[in-house]
């Protein structure tokens, strides 16, 4: 069903058939590292970055960007919103990208592929009507043209053409004037782009002036983020307060505002670098916020891996999330995407840390995976043998996956090799130095951790803080849940 909603969501037809232009369009979540050389007289510098794409429907789709440049397309798109499709891109630099704010480009791809914003760190525009870089019917041979406003103080008129180029690519050349509002020519920008199908924009030059850049694919391999935590020095609790934030999001050229995304039903994580990462619902997005002030967040930037984000977990300062594409994709804490890798089903809990550089993954079909954390590189592999939707628990050299069959496993977390299984449901557990504790509907079990053998089981009722003793005289406490308590004995209780 999540399969054929998103071929739905994601397909473009006119009459009965798909929008040629919409075919050059790369899929939810794809993502492109490229270089960039820019040129100014005789001075080249060069520049690495990674671009992600986002494809979108309707209201989610408009409420994807910065909240004054979402309202600055506004005119152009807020009428459509029931139908509109949109391609959004965001480009981050590798270079330094703790300095410099993300690139965004927002393009309607209801029919054709229009821009209707761009927002670098350095300058924003916003087209009406959007500047129509492919046209819906776009073939080798094809010429149009646009114009309109560029935003408060342009204008911009626009002539491209297509012809073939290899591999069933298009390349598409020409120029866009930009003009003040009394007519004025300001500056002349040649455009030379090669659109692939499936993959959009593969390579691009833009000349103006004495400035020439030109952008390219190349293979990519980020630097490996500091994957271990340092403990969190929580003060006494008696003295917490309450309190209520705001988001708002800063835009380098078209200001500042409230946020307007909402937050999806995905538990926000920290990265040890002090970042909180929350999930958005209906974009997919991630979001990287830091306090500005006493009451308000700022978002730092944005990322998508693809699909609905099913989990996310930090490790240092790596983030990882598992998605509804059947990804499990990891960002560094500067919004880098670092690797990517599939698996077979659906991964509903959350991968479990399994030393400093190694975490374990399970997903619904109950394949087992360890993998690094810097590198995503598959350490190894098991299949349990029975669907799992209970996050594994790792602890004391080994992994304990909870199946639906009803079988309680210990794995070594070195080797995925089985050590011990009991027939035992369990709804969660937690490894207490050489003790595996197992809740099973209202019974809590005390495991030994070499060889699964029962050492002490209490039954509770409800919700409930447990203390018990195990072998040897060591008192184990630990949360199952908490109940409201009343006065007299049940409160004592």
């Amino acid at each position: 069903m999540i399969a054929a909603t998103a071929y739905v969501a994601d397909s473009t037809v006119i009459f009965g058939r798909a929008a040629t232009a919409t075919r050059y369009l790369p899929p939810d979540g794809a993502v492109a590292y490229e270089r960039t050389d820019t040129t100014r007289e005789l001075n080249t510098s060069i520049g690495t970055s990674v671009t992600e794409s986002a494809r979108l429907t309707g209201v989610p789709g408009l409420l994807s960007v910065d909240s004054r440049f979402g309202a600055a397309m506004g005119p152009e798109t807020f009428d459509k919103s029931d139908t509109i499709k949109v391609w959004r891109t965001t480009t981050t630099q590798l270079n330094d990208p703790a300095a410099i704010a993300q690139t965004v480009r927002f393009y309607r791809v209801t029919t054709g592929v229009d821009l209707l914003g761009v927002s670098t760190p350095t300058e924003g525009y916003v087209y009406s009507p959007g500047l129509i870089l492919l046209p819906a019917d776009v073939h080798a041979g094809s010429r149009w043209s646009s114009a309109g406003s560029a935003g408060t103080a342009l204008d911009y008129r626009s002539e491209l053409q297509a012809a073939a180029a290899d591999n069933g690519c298009l390349a598409v050349t020409g120029e866009v004037r930009y003009l003040s509002k009394d007519g004025q020519l300001g500056r002349i920008v040649s455009l030379n782009q090669t659109w692939c199908p499936g993959q959009g924009i593969v390579a691009e030059s833009q000349s103006f002036a004495d400035v020439r850049t030109t952008t390219s694919r190349i293979e990519a391999a980020p630097g490996v983020p500091t994957t271990t935590n340092t403990p969190i020095q929580w003060s006494s609790p008696q003295g917490w307060t309450a309190g209520q934030f705001g988001t708002v999001s800063i835009n380098p050229t078209f200001g500042e505002d409230q946020m307007v995304s909402t937050p999806a039903n995905v538990t926000p994580v920290r990265t040890e670098s002090g970042l909180v990462i929350r999930a958005t619902y209906g974009q997919g997005d991630l979001v990287a916020t830091t306090p500005k002030t006493l009451t308000d967040w700022t978002s730092v930037w944005r990322a998508h891996p693809g699909g609905s984000i099913l989990t996310l977990t930090a490790f240092g300062n790596v983030i990882i999330a598992t998605t509804s594409n059947r990804q499990v994709v990891a960002y560094s804490d500067v919004g880098i995407r670092l690797w990517q890798f599939a698996v077979g089903d659906l991964a509903q809990t959350p991968p479990a840390r399994a030393g400093d550089q190694e975490a374990i993954l399970v997903d619904l079909a109950g394949v087992m995976r360890s993998f690094d954390l810097g590198t995503g590189a598959l350490l190894w592999q098991h299949d349990v043998g029975s669907d799992v939707n209970v996050a594994p628990v790792v602890g004391s050299g080994v992994v304990v996956i909870m199946d639906r069959g009803g079988t309680t496993t210990a794995f070594d977390v070195a080797t995925g090799k089985r050590r011990w299984y009991v027939e035992m449901l369990g709804r969660g557990a937690t490894v207490i130095g050489d003790t595996v504790v197992v809740l099973q509907d209202q019974t809590a079990h005390a495991l030994a951790i070499d060889t699964g053998r029962h050492i002490e089981r209490h039954e509770f009722v409800g919700l409930v803080v447990l203390a018990f003793k195990l072998a040897g005289q060591r008192q184990i406490g630990f949360v199952a849940g908490l109940r409201e308590c009343g006065s007299g004995e049940q409160g004592k209780q």
